[in-house]
């Protein structure tokens, strides 16, 4: 098989994954709801969607985040059901597909990668069906746990640069587990600093680029 032949295989390997695992939370999250948590968030959603803001017009007892993306989604495609599900597929979605990229950077068979990957969309979001606060904090806190793997395997700086987004995501829709990942990275990218000599990129040139972020998310913020 040529190089341009196995980039095609990859690639569609990957939509394959993306789209399975959208489809399968859209099938799951139509097959019942618990209204107290199930439909939470399509209220809230749809309060932002119509001017109101978390904390100033209503109460929530985690993060304001889920709401305003769900606002967002309501915004581009219209209030109903199917959209609301999507933030929650969209999400199983991206954590199968970076999953998948996992298993592939610490060189796992293909087949093996696939088939864990696949296992894992089917367990991840569709165990809710709906957006919920803990699945959206916990995917976004092991994404960013991905991105550091990534950054220190791959030394690339892009990886570098969207942790703090991430983690900063995660801690928006619920504290925890957000903030023992985040206390739980900062050890290990000093760690990282310290005791890893073989880096190509400076220690310097890293502590930039978290620096950049961060101001980042703290001017949006």
């Amino acid at each position: 098989m040529s190089l341009k032949e196995k980039l095609n295989f990859k690639t569609l390997t990957i939509i394959f994954i993306f789209f399975f695992s959208l489809f399968f939370n859209q099938y799951f999250g139509n097959r019942g709801i618990f209204p107290i948590d199930s439909l939470s968030h399509f209220d809230l959603g749809f309060r932002v969607l119509n001017g109101e803001l978390p904390f100033k017009d209503y109460w929530v007892v985690s993060g304001p985040l889920i709401d305003f993306i769900q606002a967002f989604i309501f915004l581009i495609l219209g209030v109903n059901w199917q959209t609301y599900l999507l933030n929650a597929s969209i999400l199983n979605g991206i954590f199968a597909v970076l999953t998948y990229k996992l298993f592939l950077e610490f060189k796992l068979d293909k087949k093996f990668s696939f088939f864990y990957t696949i296992c894992l969309a089917i367990l991840a979001y569709p165990s809710s069906g709906t957006p919920f606060v803990d699945h959206h904090s916990t995917f976004f806190s092991i994404i960013s746990i991905y991105l550091l793997i990534f950054a220190i395997k791959t030394e690339r700086l892009v990886y570098w640069f969207y942790i703090p987004f991430f983690l900063c995501a995660a801690f928006l829709c619920k504290q925890v587990p957000a903030t023992y990942i985040f206390i739980s990275i900062v050890f290990l990218i000093f760690y990282n600093f310290i005791f890893n000599e073989k880096n190509k990129i400076s220690n310097k040139k890293i502590f930039i680029v978290l620096l950049i972020s961060t101001i980042i998310i703290f001017t949006l913020l």
